[in-house]
């Protein structure tokens, strides 16, 4: 029998982990497989919520899918390895292995232990300070938010492809440049292998059986949402449905800890959404909103003082995309009460209350897409409304000017 041809992908800073590109192909090579590795740019995680790049995500993950599509077609591959940090570039690479039903095994970068973190750890309210005196710059502050939020979530997405067995047991979690993490590189060369001989393809995996369970393992551990949903996207190109009723159904069944959850529909919204909050349950709040396409104007707004009380921040063009940022901006400042945010993003748990998931999404030209700049909304998590003053006839003629917005495209 000929060798398994498996590729290699990398999708993270190339120097970073040189050392673990060979550990992994130590483990092809000692499984009797022949690797190729390949490199392509990838979407970290600090980039992601960086405000010039957020709006690309949707894009980002295409380009990467596209790009393994003609890794996997060119060379023949058997077989895939991704050793990556990015949740968006991953699934995108994990994309093209279900379009061309080729086994895969992804190994993380693993969790890093950041230097000198009591530098940049200040509390977001001194932060937002800093901000508005000018000391820090609006994407300066993105960073320092980043860096503070990173290490809650990093690993999620992996942690959840572990449930699937995408992943090696405890990979997600183990530090970088460990003992630990050089045995898994090698397990996972030699899984790829295995994979390949035994045709272990995606589709067997990503099934109707294994989407409850996966669901459920995620919310119990409270991995982080956006994290869920990229996965939840591949169980859709398998043709495994998982609409956000499911998800809000599963995640008030189960229960975020500390976190309540209620499902919203109303005139802002064509289908539904969900908001969620921390603590007594919120008061209605009643608005204008202030829409943004970009988390990178809503944070130059908060920051700047544009933003005035009883208003609601509408980031539109967010889908895969987690806007937590801008909520921990809002805390920072204080202003929990008084300002509120929609999204057909997502946005991890805390005492912004935050619309999150809307549907239809800012690709279709419906009620979400059509919210302009002060529009009067409503969010009412008792009554589980979202509600927009905005009349039908004249949503009928927003639809006819508004062009239905389109995947932003970074190359």
């Amino acid at each position: 029998m000929d060798a398994p041809a498996v590729a290699v992908i990398v999708a993270g800073d190339i120097e970073e982990c040189k050392k673990l590109v060979s550990d992994v192909i130590t483990g092809v090579k000692n499984a009797n497989g022949v690797a190729f590795t390949h490199f392509m740019p990838a979407m970290g995680y600090a980039a992601k919520i960086n405000p010039q790049s957020a709006k690309f995500a949707q894009s980002w993950r295409q380009t990467s899918k596209s790009t393994a599509t003609a890794i996997i077609k060119t060379n023949m591959v058997e077989s895939v390895v991704i050793v990556g940090e990015c949740d968006v570039t991953v699934s995108g690479i994990i994309l093209a292995c279900i379009e061309t039903n080729t086994p895969v095994a992804v190994l993380p970068f693993g969790k890093c232990n950041i230097a000198n973190i009591a530098e940049i750890k200040k509390p977001i309210t001194q932060l937002s300070g800093a901000i508005a005196g000018g000391k820090v710059t609006t994407t300066g502050g993105d960073e320092i938010i980043s860096r503070e939020y990173m290490p809650k979530r990093q690993g999620d997405m992996f942690s959840i492809l572990e449930t699937l067995g995408i992943c090696q047991v405890g990979a997600g979690s183990n530090k970088r440049g460990g003992g630990k993490q050089i045995e898994a590189a090698i397990q996972t060369g030699a899984v790829a292998v295995k994979n390949a001989i035994q045709s272990v393809m995606p589709k067997k995996i990503f099934t109707k059986q294994s989407l409850q369970s996966v669901v459920d393992n995620a919310l119990a551990n409270n991995y982080a949402i956006c994290d869920l949903v990229h996965v939840l996207r591949l169980f859709n190109a398998c043709g495994v449905e998982t609409p956000i009723e499911m998800l809000f159904e599963r995640m008030a069944k189960i229960g975020v800890p500390n976190v309540t959850l209620s499902k919203l529909s109303g005139t802002a919204l064509g289908g539904l959404a969900y908001v969620q909050w921390l603590g007594d349950k919120p008061e209605p709040i009643s608005g204008r909103a202030w829409v943004y396409q970009t988390l990178e104007d809503a944070d130059r707004a908060l920051c700047n003082g544009s933003i005035p009380a009883q208003s609601i921040i509408v980031l539109q063009n967010m889908v895969g995309v987690d806007v937590s940022a801008i909520a921990n901006v809002i805390l920072g400042m204080g202003r929990e009460r008084e300002i509120a945010i929609a999204t057909d993003g997502t946005c991890e748990p805390s005492n912004v209350l935050c619309v999150q998931l809307c549907t239809p999404d800012t690709y279709a030209n419906e009620e979400f897409s059509n919210i302009q700049n002060g529009d009067e909304l409503e969010i009412d998590a008792t009554r589980g409304r979202f509600n927009s003053d905005v009349n039908a006839k004249e949503l009928k003629t927003r639809a006819k000017r508004n062009v239905p917005k389109r995947e932003e495209r970074y190359f």
